[in-house]
């Protein structure tokens, strides 16, 4: 008898277990854990992306080319990604690599007041 009371307190746990799994979405994904990492913390955030998509061909441009930048979690940089008719790159620029960069283009001559304020010869 007492390997029947064993049996049968199984076979609840087990259906007590199946009910759960049943209830739960996706328990095995839930449960993995790659080996290969260690200990690790997985965090959620919604991050703030702006795009731009070009709507009529130009001698630059192409109707299908599209930028999009999203700013980091943490709020320190941005991931720029250019999808053009001729090439995709992406890039991952920090608060302080965006500063070089426009200080260089600044230095460049390629951004002027003139041009951040839009102003033509021709007005």
């Amino acid at each position: 008898m007492d390997r029947l009371n064993q049996i049968t307190k199984e076979i609840e746990r087990l259906q007590r277990e199946a009910e759960y799994l049943k209830t739960n979405t996706d328990p095995i994904c839930d449960n993995f854990k790659p080996e290969f990492l260690g200990e690790y913390k997985i965090e959620s955030a919604q991050r703030k992306s702006w795009s731009l998509s070009v709507a009529t061909d130009s001698i630059w441009n192409k109707a299908s080319d599209f930028y999009e930048l999203t700013e980091w979690a943490n709020g320190e940089g941005w991931d720029i990604a250019i999808e053009k008719h001729t090439r995709n790159s992406q890039i991952s620029l920090h608060f302080t690599d965006l500063e070089a960069i426009l200080k260089l283009l600044m230095t460049a001559g390629a951004i002027t007041d003139d041009k951040l304020l839009n102003k033509r010869d021709d007005n």
